[in-house]
């Protein structure tokens, strides 16, 4: 028998669901299903309802078991649901917190890079710059060098070419003695220098020396003026013969003739 209630299929001769407790047959249909007169009815009641009373109570004895049952089960799903929704929320808590933890890495090495990069290009900059003067500061103290170079170039060979052009250089003459010495004085620069020993009676010309060196056996030696100098004429004494006081073949002696 099905129960019109909840569905829940029933043995024929039950008057109550077993599953929910509600009565399978309304009493209009029973009478109906029978074919029986009220007294026979209310005989079958009277009879029955012991019965029906021991057999509802069984069945709702069985509807409250099945019930706490649910209810149990019911709790359990709950219990399920919230520790999988507490576990999500700690999911999504967990991953949030690592979201930000990388998003501050990621930003603090952006940083980094950043600085890195300007640090960088600051110094290049700085690097050209100063690389800037110091061709700068080259090519200045390059241009005032040769400056320099040149105008001391300039300076010398002038003062060089006045010093030459117009010098006069000084020439010493002196003698050792037995003689004279002749040609100093004032020379211009590339003239011709003549100088002249006269030895005295009894004496002959050695030689002119410049400092100790003897530098011409002439009389009159001839040279240009290119620098101060100083010549010393030297004379000796003439060595004479003594007359030959031999006699000839024992005759008188003769002093040439």
């Amino acid at each position: 028998m099905r129960c019109k209630n909840c569905g829940a299929e029933n043995d024929d001769n039950r008057y109550i669901c077993e599953v929910c407790g509600s009565p399978l047959y309304d009493e209009d249909d029973f009478d109906n299903a029978n074919g029986v007169d009220d007294d026979k009815t209310q005989t079958f009641k009277a009879v029955n309802e012991p019965n029906n009373q021991s057999q509802n109570q069984n069945d709702n004895d069985n509807y409250n078991d099945y019930d706490e049952e649910n209810q149990y089960a019911n709790r359990r799903n709950n219990e399920h649901d919230n520790k999988n929704k507490g576990a999500e929320k700690k999911s999504i808590i967990i991953i949030a917190v690592l979201a930000v933890i990388l998003i501050a890495i990621i930003a603090s090495v952006a940083a980094i890079a950043h600085n890195k990069n300007k640090d960088n290009t600051t110094s290049s900059s700085d690097l050209t710059k100063i690389s800037a003067q110091s061709d700068s500061t080259s090519d200045e103290y390059s241009t005032t060098e040769k400056k320099t170079t040149e105008s001391t170039t300039e300076s010398t060979t002038e003062k060089t070419t006045k010093q030459t052009t117009a010098s006069l250089w000084i020439i010493n003459t002196s003698s050792s003695g037995g003689g004279e010495a002749e040609g100093d004085g004032k020379y211009e620069n590339g003239k011709k220098v003549t100088l002249i020993a006269r030895p005295d009676d009894g004496y002959k010309f050695d030689g002119w020396y410049s400092n100790g060196v003897k530098v011409s056996g002439k009389e009159e030696y001839t040279f240009t003026a290119n620098q101060n100098a100083s010549f010393s004429a030297v004379f000796s004494p003439v060595e004479t013969q003594a007359p030959d006081t031999t006699s000839n073949s024992g005759g008188d002696i003769v002093f040439g003739e």
